[in-house]
């Protein structure tokens, strides 16, 4: 079913693009531009609503109480120029939402609404009892293993304190879900969660960033400006990639933690924060540590429960409940009705390592079922890269699971190695010989589709 979503912004162009945006990820969009249109627009049930602060003026707090009585469950996210931040902080205090600071790109507020729509989701009372085998969605999480159980039950366990917790695991496996489903979980749950992309951040602006300035504290400093951690108080803080901070930045981290205070850049007054910090990496921090890149008193300040997250490949249960996740998402965004996975393509996913953990599988879904044609998600509706990712493997068993006489590609004569280009032409020409140029036998055994291998051979002028 559709997300009924409604933009409050009265910046019409603004207001178009995130409309555009989301309508190609199968929302049900409607606009309002005052707050008579939005009183308006909140007689109905919404989702998920994104509302600008300037849309509520004076009244916030009966427009957004207004909202909230016809649709108790919609995930909001309230939207703000910086120098309208103070509003929208007082504003978050009214209703359960996030939090954006403009400029907002049409692409970050999709993925933004996507977690949103998935934390509202109806969720059962009790983590997954880590006996069961039986699939779960929990808060947002699906899966199927023990680990994820054990992660889900170490989670909801911290929630309710204010301990820092380091998330650690690979890119893609999920660490702002699961801080998400912290926060949800805690007594901070109707205040402000802030997330900050350390590594997206410029060096020479993290400290203005975190914890805002004084006007004419530097050049381009024309005004005060609050920082994340003001705009934070009394909720929960997001610090992704928190390896990535300067160790100039480190310091006054630590000194905001520990002291609960603040001091903007250029200014000498305190100013309380208290704020809850979740931290999350795909670094070793205490390798980091001991090569000098990160603070040993901040490490010891932050990781006080630290939560690891297993990449994808280790977990090979928690593929097919994902798998049917994703499916009926997509599904439903792009207004298919594909049914499932093919015998052959499940055996190509359950070979494949996915070095880009659950990103990648979620974006395999997606192109599966924009590219499929048939009821079920056939082998050359896979990305190429998963099919020969995993075709390396499939070439090693012959016929009736008996070993095949193959040799993974190695170095070229000299002790070159090969590109994966001239890597993959070898492959080819190799299993074209070993099966007497037999095509639709070799596109079988290299996982992919007779079009595709033609189109390979002609690529790399291989003779048949």
């Amino acid at each position: 079913m559709p997300l009924r979503t409604l933009i409050a912004e009265p910046d019409r162009l603004v207001a178009e693009g995130w409309r555009e945006a989301l309508e190609a990820e199968g929302h049900r969009v409607t606009l309002a531009q005052s707050g008579t249109e939005f009183e308006t627009a909140s007689r109905s049930t919404w989702d998920l609503a994104v509302i600008d602060v300037r849309v509520l003026g004076q009244e916030e707090a009966s427009l957004l109480h207004f909202l909230r009585a016809r649709s108790p469950r919609a995930g909001v996210v309230l939207t703000a120029a910086p120098q309208d931040a103070e509003a929208a902080l007082r504003a978050g205090m009214q209703t359960p939402s996030s939090l954006l600071l403009k400029p907002i790109r049409p692409a970050d507020l999709v993925i933004v609404l996507k977690r949103l729509a998935l934390a509202e989701a109806p969720v059962p009372a009790s983590t997954p009892p880590e006996g069961e085998e039986a699939p779960f969605a929990y808060h947002g999480v699906v899966g199927k293993s023990l680990a994820m159980r054990r992660v889900l039950r170490l989670a909801a366990k911290v929630a309710p304190t204010d301990s820092s917790v380091v998330i650690t695991g690979e890119t893609g496996v999920g660490k702002e879900l699961v801080a998400r489903m912290i926060q949800r979980l805690s007594p901070r749950a109707d205040r402000p969660f802030v997330t900050v992309n350390c590594g997206a951040i410029p060096d020479n602006l993290v400290e203005s960033e975190l914890f805002g300035h004084k006007a004419g504290s530097f050049t381009d400093a024309v005004a005060d400006k609050k920082g994340l951690f003001e705009i934070a108080h009394g909720g929960t803080m997001l610090l992704d990639e928190v390896g990535e901070l300067p160790l100039a930045a480190q310091v006054k981290l630590l000194r905001a933690l520990e002291d609960h205070e603040i001091r903007r850049v250029g200014d000498t007054a305190p100013i309380r924060a208290d704020v809850r910090v979740l931290a999350a990496t795909n670094r070793d921090l205490a390798e980091d540590v001991r090569q000098g890149r990160f603070r040993e008193d901040l490490w010891f300040r932050l990781n006080v429960v630290q939560i690891h997250l297993p990449a994808l490949r280790d977990r090979p249960e928690d593929v097919p409940p994902l798998l049917l996740h994703f499916l009926a998402d997509a599904n439903r965004r792009f207004g298919k009705n594909t049914a499932g996975f093919s015998p052959e393509a499940l055996s190509v996913i359950g070979r494949y390592d996915f070095p880009g953990n659950i990103r990648e599988l979620r974006n395999l879904v997606e192109h599966a079922v924009v590219m499929a044609d048939h009821q079920l998600v056939r082998i050359e509706d896979l990305p190429l890269q998963v099919v020969t990712g995993a075709s390396r493997d499939r070439l090693l068993t012959g016929p009736a699971g008996r070993p095949a006489p193959a040799v993974a590609p190695g170095p070229e004569p000299g002790g070159e190695f090969k590109t994966i280009a001239r890597a993959e032409q070898d492959l080819i020409a190799w299993t074209l010989r070993k099966l007497g140029g037999n095509q639709t036998e070799v596109a079988k055994r290299l996982g992919i589709s007779r079009s595709t291998l033609w189109r390979k051979i002609k690529e790399y002028g291989i003779t048949v």
